[in-house]
């Protein structure tokens, strides 16, 4: 039997694309890397369990769990912070960029595509990380864009891992997800059956 640490690395699987995840979006969100640990499918989202100080269940959309998927391929992670101690804390999660421990975004910002001065909270569920389960609000400690900062630290590191055509079909595909993020274009409810 084998064991989850026995699994292959997730960078050496391939690529989740928008028609792996029309074809079958389970299939191809079944390894997923080490950060996500094992995740639980339900109907139409990801279910996965982040944080080991600050355990944190997050729920996903298909689309949403393959962009952090990729968006973390290279050594990028997902944590989970505590905004203090105590009753009244609470924990989020947020990209651990290698190399910018300083520059890490919420998770909500970066699949909202929240720019210089936003912040984004949960509409309605906390653990429901989709983005359209969030909104905007004025944020002067936001000093970046999050998409942008992040795809910087995601190039560079992924640079170092492929080869220039590699790395090119590679961010092509990243940005691609994000794209069909933002249109809204990727229908999975006929790939769940």
């Amino acid at each position: 039997m084998k064991k989850q640490n026995d699994r292959p690395p997730f960078r050496d699987t391939p690529l989740i694309t928008i028609e792996r995840l029309r074809v079958d979006w389970k299939e191809a969100l079944r390894l997923l890397p080490e950060w996500a640990g094992t995740p639980y499918f339900l109907d139409d989202r990801v279910h996965v369990v982040v944080g080991i100080k600050h355990p944190l269940p997050m729920i996903l959309p298909p689309l949403e769990m393959a962009i952090l998927a990729e968006t973390t391929r290279f050594g990028h992670g997902v944590v989970t912070n505590a905004n203090g101690s105590g009753p009244n804390s609470r924990a989020y999660a947020k990209l651990s960029l290698r190399e910018a421990a300083d520059r890490n975004p919420t998770v909500r910002r970066y699949l909202t595509g929240a720019d210089e001065g936003t912040a984004v909270k949960a509409l309605e569920i906390e653990s429901d990380y989709s983005a359209a389960n969030s909104y905007f609000v004025p944020d002067g400690h936001a000093k970046r864009a999050a998409r942008e900062e992040v795809f910087s630290h995601v190039k560079a590191l992924a640079q170092a891992h492929l080869a220039p055509r590699e790395l090119e079909a590679y961010l092509a595909n990243l940005a691609e997800l994000l794209d069909a993020l933002d249109r809204g274009t990727l229908d999975l409810s006929e790939a769940a059956e």
